[in-house]
């Protein structure tokens, strides 16, 4: 896990680089050069990518469940799903019984 958060901290940090400093940005720019910069910039996250995915497999494989869902939301979720299709399909289809209802056309 602290591979993980790591990676997170390096690669979310990259990236909000301009957004929390820009003129520090733009004065590094300025200094070493764009390409440098992007050179630079790119590889720094690709490290933090790397840490992410190699703490995410570590974390993955000692995870601690602290809850698990009971067995009966199974069958809710699939109710409501099938339920939300035939919605979703009644929106598209033009002067249907449901829409005429709503007074939607």
């Amino acid at each position: 896990m602290p591979v993980l958060i790591a990676g997170l901290v390096v690669f979310l940090a990259a990236h909000c680089a301009g957004l929390v400093a820009p003129a520090w940005r733009a004065r590094r720019i300025a200094r070493i050069g764009l390409r440098p910069w992007k050179l630079a910039y790119s590889a720094i996250s690709l490290a933090g990518l790397v840490l992410i995915v190699r703490g995410f497999g570590t974390a993955r494989a000692d995870a601690i469940v602290v809850w698990q869902s009971p067995v009966w939301t199974r069958h809710v979720t699939v109710l409501l799903t099938v339920v939300g299709f035939v919605l979703i399909a009644a929106a598209y289809v033009p002067g249907n019984a449901s829409r005429r209802h709503w007074g939607t056309r």
